[in-house]
């Protein structure tokens, strides 16, 4: 009786070496197909907790590029369609400096003010740019059409301009606490020094009139206002612009950071893991062995 005691106890710690031998063994493989040291929470308890929190980070970082892109890019087409604007008031000044000068006739001043009425037409329409379905510049209102304009029924012509958003600002969360306005609404940027829209309607109706004193000595120095108006606010955008790209820039880092750090938690040394395999194979076999010798009946066995 007290051999078979014995024989039993052989067995049970064979099979337990085997069984021990083989899970390590799993676990090693598991690593190796996965490329990770930590694929269940017991692999790594600790480990698990921080790489938790660590993919947290980097999808709330990834939110934070999100929204640094989405800012740049509504910040880059305001910019730029103010620059486009800035252009057109050139232009205007540019005729109306010819205009108000007495070497030609009202016929010219007619035609003059035909592409000013062009180019008054061309700034509204600016000045109701969209971009992705939301409206550049109607403040927080972004899906109603900023400027509205006031049509004669006869000629056809913008005989008023007015603002249909508001004077808020919207703002993006670009970091943990830090938020970034991104736009500037329309009456801030065409209506507030000097109403852009006013200012050539007048233009082309004191041509009309062959009003020269008053393109002289008002019109000119409304446009000249106008400019500046427009030109603050495309600084404006310009400032935010440089302003993401530094934020988006530092993001990046981090998320780069963040990367490395769940890495180093979870990641596994393939070479590292690759040595162990072989070492666990050549364990399991070597228990594999002792076993099928210990496991084999013999005559005492029988016997008794």
């Amino acid at each position: 009786m007290g051999v078979r005691i014995t024989q039993q106890v052989l067995v049970d710690s064979v099979l337990s070496d085997i069984r021990n031998a083989q899970r390590r063994l799993a676990r090693t493989q598991r690593t190796l197909a996965t490329g990770k040291r930590i694929n269940t929470p017991s692999d790594d308890p600790i480990g698990t907790a921080r790489a938790l929190d660590l993919r947290s980070t980097i999808s709330g970082t990834n939110q934070f590029m999100v929204n640094v892109r989405d800012a740049t890019t509504f910040a880059t087409e305001s910019e730029a369609t103010l620059r486009t604007v800035i252009d057109s008031l050139h232009r205007a000044r540019e005729l109306t400096l010819q205009g108000a000068t007495g070497t030609i006739n009202q016929e010219q001043r007619d035609t003059i003010a035909l592409e000013i009425n062009e180019i008054l037409e061309s700034v509204v329409d600016l000045a109701n740019t969209d971009s992705n379905n939301r409206y550049l510049f109607s403040g927080t209102r972004t899906r109603i059409t900023p400027f509205q304009a006031t049509v004669d029924p006869v000629s056809g012509e913008i005989t008023a301009v007015s603002y249909a958003g508001n004077s808020d600002h919207f703002s993006v969360q670009v970091s943990p606490g830090i938020t970034v306005e991104v736009n500037e609404p329309g009456d801030l940027v065409f209506q507030n020094l000097q109403d852009t829209f006013q200012t050539l309607i007048d233009v082309r109706d004191d041509l009309r009139a062959g009003d020269t004193d008053s393109l002289s000595n008002v019109r000119l120095a409304e446009i000249d206002n106008v400019m500046t108006q427009t030109l603050d606010g495309a600084a404006l955008f310009g400032a935010k612009m440089n302003r993401l790209e530094l934020i988006g820039q530092r993001l990046e880092d981090r998320l780069l950071t963040f990367q490395e750090h769940l890495s180093d938690t979870e990641d596994a040394d393939l070479v590292e893991a690759i040595v162990r395999m072989n070492a666990q194979q050549t364990a399991l076999e070597a228990a594999l062995n002792a076993g099928a010798r210990v496991l084999q009946p013999s005559l005492l066995d029988f016997i008794a």
